[in-house]
C-alpha cells in the first residue's frame, strides 16, 4: 500500500495476497528505470520462513480499453506465475518485457497436485477414441521418455496410442531402435498422424508448451481437446486453450513429472523396463546427472523408476558416445588454448 500511495494509485485487495493496483502511465517508466526494486524489497523481508517472501506482478497497459488492459494484466500475471514467480511482467499489447525473478524457483512439497493431473489426464484418456503424443522437434531423452511414459498411462486405460515423431537427434538412436525393435509402441510421422486425427480426438504434448516448437504444429489445429505438460518457465507463446495444463518450472524435467503422475495410477508395477529407463534417462539428461535443478522430489521419482525396473548401467549406454567423436574431442581439447 505505501508503494501504491508513492504512485497516488489506487490499490484494492481482492482476496488473500491478491491486490489490483490501477496508477497512471507515467508512473511505469519510473518503475522500469528502478527494475522494480519493489521485488528485491519484498526478496529482503525476514518471514521466518525456510524460504523468502515474493512478489508476483503482471501489469497491463496501452489497451483501448480499461477492460483490455485489465486482461493485458491477468495474461502478464500468469506468465510471472508461470515462469516461477518473484518477477514483473509488463505486458504492451503483443510486447512483453521480464524484470526480476532472481529467487530460485520452489520446490513444491505437496504432491496432491500431480495425483489430480494424474486421475484428469486419466479420464481425458478413456473418453478419447485415438490419443496423440507429441513432443517437440528433433526429440531429446526428456521428451522421448515422457512420451513413452504417457503411452504407458494411455494403454493401462485400455487406449491404443500414437507417438508422432518424424526426426530425432543422434542421441536418441540407441533406445528408439530398441522402442522400434520391441514392437510395444507405435510410433507414426507427422504426415500420417494428420490423415488419422479427428477433432473430438486427444492430442498431449509434452517437454514444450510453444506451438513453434512441436512436432507438428498442423495437428494442433485439427485436435480440439489437447494437453500440455511441460517444466520450462512459460513463455508469452503458448498453446492456447488446453483442456488440461500442467506446468511446473520447478520440476527438473518433464519425465519426473510423467513419473510422478504414472505413480497414483496403481500400486501395482507398471511400467516395462524399457520405459522406466527411459524416464531415468531424461531425468539424467536436463539434470546434467543429478547436479542441476535438483529436488527432493526427482531423487524420488529417480528410486520409484529403480523399483519400476531401470538400470542405471543401461541407462548410461543410451549416452554411450562412439570411439570416434571421443578421440575427436580428445583432440580438440589437446589443442585448446585458455586466454
Amino acid at each position: 500500500r505505501k508503494w501504491a500511495a508513492k504512485m497516488s494509485a489506487s490499490a484494492a485487495r481482492i482476496k488473500g495476497s491478491n491486490y489490483v493496483v490501477w496508477f497512471e502511465q507515467q508512473y511505469l517508466e519510473k518503475l522500469i528505470a528502478a527494475k522494480f526494486d519493489l521485488l528485491d524489497e519484498v526478496r529482503a523481508l525476514e518471514t521466518g520462513a525456510d524460504f523468502p517472501a515474493s512478489l508476483s506482478i503482471g501489469i497491463g497497459v496501452g489497451g483501448r480499453t480499461l477492460t483490455q488492459t485489465e486482461e493485458y494484466a491477468d495474461a502478464a500475471l500468469d506468465l510471472a506465475l508461470g515462469r516461477g514467480g518473484d518477477q514483473a511482467v509488463v505486458k504492451r499489447n503483443i510486447k512483453i518485457e521480464y524484470y526480476g525473478g532472481k529467487l530460485q524457483t520452489v520446490e513444491k512439497s505437496n504432491k496432491g497436485k500431480s495425483r489430480i493431473v494424474g486421475h484428469a489426464l486419466k479420464q481425458l484418456i478413456e473418453q478419447s477414441a485415438k490419443t496423440f503424443i507429441m513432443g517437440h522437434r528433433y526429440p531429446d531423452m526428456d521428451s522421448f521418455g515422457a512420451a513413452l511414459g504417457i503411452m504407458r498411462l494411455c494403454t493401462l486405460s485400455e487406449k491404443e496410442p500414437f507417438i508422432v515423431i518424424d526426426d530425432f537427434n543422434d542421441s536418441l538412436q540407441t533406445i528408439f531402435k530398441q522402442a522400434k525393435e520391441s514392437e510395444n509402441y507405435r510410433f507414426i510421422s507427422s504426415e500420417k498422424a494428420l490423415s488419422a486425427a479427428e477433432p473430438e480426438d486427444l492430442l498431449i504434448v509434452v517437454d514444450t508448451h510453444r506451438p513453434s516448437m512441436v512436432q507438428c504444429k498442423e495437428l494442433l489445429n485439427v485436435c480440439e481437446r489437447k494437453v500440455v505438460i511441460d517444466h520450462h518457465r512459460k513463455v508469452e507463446e503458448f498453446i492456447e486453450n488446453p483442456v488440461l495444463a500442467y506446468m511446473e518450472s520447478y520440476a527438473s524435467s518433464t519425465s519426473e513429472l510423467i513419473a510422478e503422475i504414472l505413480q497414483y495410477m496403481t500400486t501395482k508395477k507398471v511400467l516395462m523396463k524399457l520405459e522406466a529407463e527411459a524416464l531415468l534417462a531424461g531425468i539424467t539428461v536436463d539434470t546434467n546427472g543429478f547436479t542441476v535443478k535438483t529436488g527432493v522430489r526427482t531423487f524420488e521419482a529417480a528410486a520409484w523408476l529403480r523399483r519400476q525396473g531401470a538400470d542405471p548401467t543401461e541407462v548410461k549406454r543410451f549416452f554411450q558416445e562412439d570411439f570416434y567423436n571421443i578421440r575427436l574431442k580428445a583432440a580438440s581439447l589437446s589443442g585448446a588454448q585458455i586466454y
